[in-house]
């Protein structure tokens, strides 16, 4: 279209060469501003829908961005959802492992306790107190470092493994003697807490404990047999 207005121009310019020749470089001036001034505005329109078009293509570009990040943000929001799924189900398969790691630690430190079998023997006068004799042996298993721990204001016990050896276990008891002043019976003491301290076989300090009380006949009996928590 340029093209064609410029050679029409030109054909104008031909045709009038004697007229042309002869005008003044202010005419020329307004010849050629009015001549081309059409072309201009041809232009004009034609860059104005040119604009256009590309505006709706690059509007149309970011709208395929904005589907694009809003699939990105849907997928990223899924990974997390997954991601949070995925940490739970961590914590959870931990917190079994803890569960279970916890009751097999239990089971193997219940396993390593002694299991006390009392046997009462008989009771002697010494001095302002009877002494109640009584043998506590071990049918389970073999702890070490074992003293009697227990003293209270009506009464006091002591004990001693039969044999030298820091093991209690086997045929090695304990000999325990509880002593209650003579104007005291023993069925009038009431609940008598006698606790056996040792060392298990993980190296842990623990603790027994063996409730005594009146037999009714002055003598003692085991009312109760409690393990350390």
């Amino acid at each position: 279209m340029t093209a064609i207005w410029i050679m029409g121009l030109a054909g104008v310019v031909y045709i009038n060469f004697d007229k042309a020749i002869e005008l003044e470089l202010n005419a020329w001036g307004d010849f050629l501003a009015g001549s081309f001034a059409p072309l201009a505005f041809f232009w004009l329109v034609i860059g104005y829908f040119q604009q256009g078009r590309e505006l709706r293509l690059s509007t149309s570009a970011l709208h395929q961005q904005e589907k694009a990040l809003m699939l990105q943000v849907a997928e990223l929001k899924e990974s997390v959802k997954q991601q949070q799924a995925l940490v739970q189900a961590a914590k959870e398969d931990i917190e079994l492992g803890k569960s279970a790691m916890k009751i097999q630690l239990e089971k193997e430190k219940a396993s390593a306790q002694p299991v006390p079998e009392v046997q009462i023997k008989s009771r002697t006068s010494e001095g302002e107190y009877r002494a109640h004799h009584m043998r506590v042996f071990n049918i389970g298993p073999n702890v070490s470092h074992v003293f009697v721990e227990e003293k209270a204001s009506d009464f006091f016990a002591s004990g001693e493994l039969n044999k030298p050896s820091s093991r209690w276990g086997g045929d090695n008891y304990l000999f325990v003697k509880v002593y209650i002043p003579v104007d005291l019976d023993a069925d009038r003491v009431g609940h008598i807490c006698l606790n056996i301290s040792y060392v298990d076989g993980f190296g842990m300090r623990e603790k027994v404990s063996i409730g005594l009380g009146g037999n009714g006949l002055g003598g003692l009996k085991v009312v109760e047999l409690k393990q350390s928590d």
